[in-house]
């Protein structure tokens, strides 16, 4: 498994939208002492210290969350205070982290889950506001205080953990053309490129496609453990995988968000020089039975067990599509033939969108439409859809 990745960006951050990969946990901790103690400027690089939470809140997602420092939160010994955000993601991940606040100077630490620091910035290129990019500890957890660098200041913040693309992706002379639907023979090594962050080789290759495209990119060798990444044709990251392949080869999975030309990075886990073989296949968005009768029931059922690596792969999802299946043939009294199954690699965003519409939109009003899905799920702020007394849950999320 990789390690370190200079390109590696699956960052994973969000409290308020949905995006697989990774995820934040947002928890507190009572540290420090309420007794007064002189203003320690921490930005010194002085060790600060705090306990860590075990009651946390998860997220899926990279993106934005807006905070805001009060007297009753954690604070350390200087007086100053801090919101506590735990974040599990690949190992080797590179992130850019950022804290900004119209109302105080921000400070960002960041710790492995053992609490040992491992950067902080105070003033990042955005006047009192702080950024950080770094690639996340081997085992793949990460701790980010949310701090103000004066005692005693509040205020409203945003944390932002994004992507960090630190890969040149513009086309060069040691590019290559992969045709879609073909595959292509490479060999890293000598007259490949280095990836300075590990002095591993890399490879470029450039392909065309189209907005909606569903894009299934294999990479394989037998003599390493490879790596691959892929870049949109403004060079930003859109996706990566180490071991998502059959053993040690990699698989990128995902739908096309615009027309273009993107660059895969053809890559390895550790230097070693050696051949390897790249396939991308594009397939058309999957279409649906629309002329069934208005007033028949139907069933539309997606399960997602395969996700990239190993890690968060479920094993049940399976036994549910069968077990519901059955529930919706023998007992809801619907037709096989009006009940449909998406799975794994065809569970695309385009490809759930067109069952519901496509499918389902064949029930009318004295019709039944059904949904089931099986996979992996996130969580809302807010409570939006169901309140107390009736949602009886104490962390006040909603499970999506």
């Amino acid at each position: 498994m990789r390690n370190t990745m200079a390109f590696m960006l699956l960052a994973a951050f969000m409290l308020s939208t949905t995006v697989s990969a990774g995820s934040i946990k947002q928890s507190k901790s009572l540290a420090g002492s309420t007794k007064e103690e002189p203003v320690r400027q921490i930005q010194q690089d002085q060790p600060v210290e705090f306990s860590i939470s075990k009651s946390t809140r998860t997220a899926d997602g990279y993106g934005e969350f807006t905070g805001e420092l009060v007297i009753s939160d954690d604070h350390f010994e200087d007086g100053s205070y801090f919101d506590q955000f735990h974040y599990a993601g690949p190992p080797g991940e590179r992130l850019k982290i950022t804290m900004s606040s119209d109302e105080f100077d921000t400070m960002l630490l960041v710790f492995s889950s053992d609490a040992q620091e491992l950067d902080r910035n105070d003033d990042g290129p955005l006047g009192t506001n702080s950024e950080l990019e770094f690639s996340m500890p081997n085992d793949g957890q990460l701790i980010i205080l949310a701090n103000a660098l004066e005692k005693g200041a509040t205020g409203s913040y945003v944390l932002s953990v994004q992507p960090a693309s630190t890969c040149d992706c513009e086309s060069s002379d040691s590019e290559n053309v992969l045709t879609v639907g073909e595959a292509a023979s490479g060999r890293l090594g000598a007259g490949s490129d280095v990836l300075e962050d590990d002095g591993t080789y890399i490879d470029r290759w450039a392909f065309s496609a189209e907005a909606g495209q569903s894009v299934s990119i294999t990479l394989s060798s037998d003599a390493f453990d490879t790596f691959i990444a892929l870049f949109d044709p403004s060079g930003n990251f859109l996706a990566q995988d180490d071991d998502g392949g059959d053993g040690r080869n990699s698989m990128l999975q995902l739908t096309i968000p615009r027309d273009g030309n993107y660059t895969i990075i053809v890559n390895q886990a550790s230097r070693a020089e050696g051949a390897y073989e790249l396939l991308a296949q594009l397939a058309a968005p999957m279409v649906f039975e629309t002329s069934g009768h208005p007033y028949e029931k139907y069933a539309f059922i997606v399960g997602v067990s395969d996700y990239p690596g190993t890690e968060h792969d479920l094993l049940l999802v399976a036994e549910d599509v069968k077990a519901v299946t059955d529930m919706f043939v023998n007992e809801l009294g619907i037709k096989q033939e009006n009940v449909v199954i998406v799975e794994d690699a065809n569970a695309t965003r385009e490809n759930i969108l067109n069952g519901v519409t496509q499918h389902l939109g064949q029930a009318g009003k004295d019709g039944t439409a059904i949904f089931y899905y099986s996979g992996h799920g996130t969580q809302l702020d807010g409570n939006v859809a169901v309140r107390a007394p009736l949602d009886d849950e104490s962390d006040n999320k909603d499970e999506a």
